[in-house]
């Protein structure tokens, strides 16, 4: 996704939610200064929205309650080891490749101070209300998942609306058939996949396990060989990501190196 989309880590997506309380009735705007991990620079991005309604939260109707999260772990487990071959979606891929070349906002919410959980539903909408292509939920933070949860039922409850609910992406340090399955149960359309230190054969065996839940993979890459192997592996949605703290003039200049090595199908 090198030059496409723009990944706004949501450290202080908190400090957005207080603003977003203090709303009048015209339409706001938040600027939220972006880390851009595994992109190109660091930029301040300005997230526009409609006033939010927050005296009247949206309720999602019970059977996408239930769609989100009441879904057995181990029956999608069993459909994994079932499934031999299953077409790969492409919404997320489709909400982060534009057309016109425009880069994607996608937001990514990583726990790093204490927030309510009643909160996490009004944060929910106002990074829907931001138009974001995607939220990113890092769930290797105490109280991850559960926050991947909430965000993905509140998401649900958008069906019908604009902007209609954004894709929910699963963030984890490593990836395999247990948390892939787990991902699905919570409400999760995608799944990063980070490719290394993964054999050729277990990578396409997890993008596998993502397309047989009906779930897109997001391989993160760092190589030209990684981006061979994921594109190989049936992988559509790549993002290059590095865990080096080096500074962000070399991280852009690594990660725009890696662009020529992207096929046009990705």
């Amino acid at each position: 996704m090198v030059g496409r989309s723009v990944l706004v880590t949501a450290a202080t997506l908190a400090a957005m939610l207080a603003e977003a309380m203090a709303f009048s009735s015209v339409t706001s705007g938040f600027a939220l200064q972006s880390s851009l991990r595994g992109f190109s620079r660091t930029a301040s991005v300005e997230l526009r929205s409609a006033p939010p309604m927050l005296s009247r939260p949206r309720r999602a109707s019970m059977g996408l309650l239930m769609k989100a999260g009441a879904v057995d772990v181990e029956s999608l487990m069993e459909k994994i080891k079932t499934t031999k071959k299953a077409k790969a979606p492409k919404r997320i891929f489709n909400a982060v490749k534009k057309k016109s070349g425009a880069h994607s906002v996608l937001l990514e919410w990583s726990r790093d101070e204490e927030v309510p959980e009643h909160k996490i539903d009004e944060l929910s909408l106002v990074m829907r209300r931001s138009k974001a292509a995607a939220i990113f939920v890092d769930v290797t933070k105490e109280g991850g998942e559960q926050d991947l949860e909430k965000i993905a039922k509140e998401q649900a409850s958008a069906r019908g609306d604009f902007p209609g609910p954004a894709p929910v992406v699963w963030r984890g340090d490593t990836a395999s058939p247990e948390c892939i399955a787990k991902a699905k149960s919570l409400g999760a359309q995608g799944v990063t996949v980070p490719a290394e230190g993964v054999e050729e054969e277990e990578l396409k065996a997890l993008v596998l396990a993502c397309h047989a839940l009906d779930m897109e993979p997001l391989v993160e890459v760092t190589d030209p060989a990684q981006i061979k192997a994921a594109v190989e592996a049936g992988a559509t949605t790549l993002c290059v990501r590095f865990g080096s703290k080096a500074g962000g003039a070399f991280l852009s200049y690594a990660a725009k190196a890696l662009q020529p090595d992207l096929p046009p199908s990705v």
